[in-house]
C-alpha cells in the first residue's frame, strides 16, 4: 500500500485518467489538433473528471508533495492545453513531464529520479494503462490507477 507520507513527486497521466473520454465515436484527429493549437479546450469538453482523483490532488497539494503531467504528446502546446484543463477542471497546477511516445514515460520517471535525487519508491505515477504501472512498478516506483484511487471510500489510509 502506497503511505503518501514517503511520496515526494505525483505524476499524473492525461487521456483516460485526468480525462476520462465519454465520447467513442470518430473523431477528425486534425480538427481536434487544430483547436488545441489555437487554445480551444472544447475537444475536451465531454470528458470527465475523477472526483477522487481532484481530492487525491488537493490532498498532495496540502501536503506539498510535488505533481506533474506525464501524458503523452504531440507537441508543446498539447502539453500546455492539457495543463490548463487540469487547472481549470481539477484546481491544481501540474509540472511539465510529459513525453512523446508510451515507452518513454518509466524513461522519464528514471529521469526526475535522478535529477532530484529521489527514491525510485518516492516517485508514483496515477494512470489508467496498466502496461505502463506494471513497468513502472517492475522498475521499483509506486503505481496507482485511476480505478484504486475510486475504489477506496477515503484517502485517509494513504
Amino acid at each position: 500500500m502506497m503511505k503518501i507520507s514517503k511520496i515526494k513527486i505525483v505524476l499524473f497521466d492525461f487521456d483516460n485518467t485526468l480525462c476520462i473520454h465519454t465520447f467513442h465515436g470518430k473523431r477528425d484527429e486534425h480538427e481536434d489538433g487544430v483547436k488545441i493549437i489555437s487554445g480551444d479546450l472544447s475537444v475536451w469538453e465531454t470528458c470527465e473528471i475523477n472526483e477522487q482523483l481532484k481530492r487525491f490532488m488537493h490532498i498532495c497539494e496540502k501536503e506539498n508533495i510535488r505533481m506533474g503531467l506525464i501524458s503523452t504528446t504531440v507537441s508543446y502546446r498539447h502539453m500546455e492545453m492539457k495543463q490548463k484543463f487540469v487547472k481549470e477542471r481539477y484546481g491544481v497546477e501540474l509540472e511539465n513531464f510529459c513525453v512523446s511516445s508510451q515507452d518513454g514515460k518509466l524513461d522519464m520517471l528514471n529521469t526526475i529520479a535522478d535529477a532530484f535525487h529521489y527514491k525510485k519508491s518516492e516517485i508514483a505515477i496515477v494512470d489508467d494503462y496498466w502496461y505502463q504501472l506494471d513497468r513502472a512498478a517492475d522498475g521499483g516506483f509506486q503505481a496507482v490507477s485511476y480505478t484504486h484511487l475510486r475504489a477506496h471510500e477515503t484517502l485517509a489510509n494513504l
